[in-house]
């Protein structure tokens, strides 16, 4: 009995010092910081070379939530999930696990593709698209111009502000035969000074891009394209910034692709995107931020893109971001595109849009820093 007494003591024992084991292993688990940022923007849009008549327009809204650890080595890893709205449905637009670490940025899974350098003071990311963007030529679904499956990797040359990097993904298609598996890749350098800095040093961010994607038809295997530009400050005051922006796209184009092809109705944005190509556009940004808190973004954007199958097209867009609360911005913005020499069927569009943004950013656990916040990604968030 007491051999028996003793053997049930023991494994009661070894039982509790188990259990009290893994508890101690569940313990020693880190919660991770945990960051959400999203925008909300909703503006009344009135088409006049159409009905007149206004509607609702919601596109670009979108909820990103980030969790993120520090590791035992170096660095910090983590994950960011992303839903975007997407004429009228909801999607994924981020969906990513990342590193990084004072030498080196990896990110791999579904976030921005790098084909453009500069965010322009426009309201939304797909204003004018065509111009401040590489094309997807595999697609004519805008969603599909910005967002892609990438793998990334940059390594940041003095651990502050200058990267070099490279990257290889997957521009979603819509076509039968598009190529499969990773149909792009690109490298490029970036000089991207802290956000602190943002209003004190001359050059904000400036680099170049190299953009190379395989065709969706067999004969024409890839297509090219450099994209070039920068932002600098005319002023250094905090409190009363004057910037200009400037951003060139030279696209190499396939063979074959006539002005038919760029008015085709049905693939007239992925015809575009595969055609030989040049836009160059260039936009002043005053921010008026008294108290060093941002009240009011006024700017004015003007592109213009040649075709060589013929063609062009220019918009002009000046806007105005006011806010009337921290992260509420009452928004305005005056669109107006020409067109030429039989790109499209109407010689220009005229587009007013008045509306109300709301922005948010928050942290929980926060017990690492970082380089960027996650309302970064998304575009129009003034500082």
């Amino acid at each position: 009995m007491k051999q028996k007494s003793l053997f049930i003591v023991v494994l009661a024992t070894a039982i509790g010092w188990s259990g009290s084991t893994q508890a101690l292993e569940v313990d020693r688990e880190v919660m991770p910081r945990v960051t959400i940022g999203g925008r909300l923007i909703t503006t009344i849009d009135s088409d006049y070379e159409a009905s007149g008549e206004p509607g609702i327009n919601m596109g670009d809204s979108s909820l990103s939530v980030a969790f993120d650890k520090r590791l035992f080595g170096n660095g910090v890893a983590g994950a960011v999930l992303g839903i975007k709205e997407n004429e009228g449905n909801v999607a994924f637009h981020q969906m990513h696990v990342f590193y990084w670490n004072q030498d080196l940025e990896m990110k791999a899974g579904r976030t921005d593709l790098p084909n453009t350098l500069v965010e322009f003071p426009l309201v939304r990311d797909h204003d004018i698209t065509s111009m401040t963007y590489v094309g997807n030529g595999s697609s004519n679904d805008e969603y599909d111009q910005l967002w892609g499956e990438v793998f990334s990797a940059d390594w940041v040359l003095d651990q502050k502000a200058q990267k070099l990097g490279i990257w290889a993904g997957t521009r979603r298609n819509t076509f039968a035969g598009a190529p499969d598996g990773f149909d792009s890749y690109g490298l490029g350098y970036r000089y991207e000074p802290s956000e602190k800095y943002m209003y004190l040093n001359r050059i904000r961010h400036a680099g170049i891009i190299l953009d190379a994607q395989k065709d969706r038809a067999g004969s024409n295997p890839y297509f090219h394209s450099i994209v070039a530009g920068g932002e600098i400050n005319l002023s250094t005051d905090p409190r009363r910034n004057w910037s200009m922006a400037v951003q060139g796209i030279v696209n190499s184009g396939v063979s074959g692709v006539t002005l038919a092809d760029l008015n085709d109705g049905t693939n007239a944005v992925s015809n575009r995107a595969r055609a030989k190509s040049s836009a160059l556009v260039a936009a002043i940004r005053f921010t008026d931020r008294p108290h060093l808190l941002t009240r009011l973004q006024a700017g004015l954007t003007v592109g213009y893109k040649t075709y060589d199958a013929g063609g062009t097209e220019m918009s002009i867009v000046p806007s105005l971001l006011y806010r009337i609360g921290q992260g509420v911005d009452v928004v305005a913005q005056y669109r107006n595109t020409q067109y030429s020499d039989g790109l499209s069927a109407v010689d220009s569009t005229n587009l007013v849009q008045v509306g109300l943004t709301f922005s948010l950013g928050a942290k929980y656990n926060d017990s690492i820093g970082e380089r960027d916040s996650i309302t970064n990604q998304e575009h129009g968030y003034i500082r």
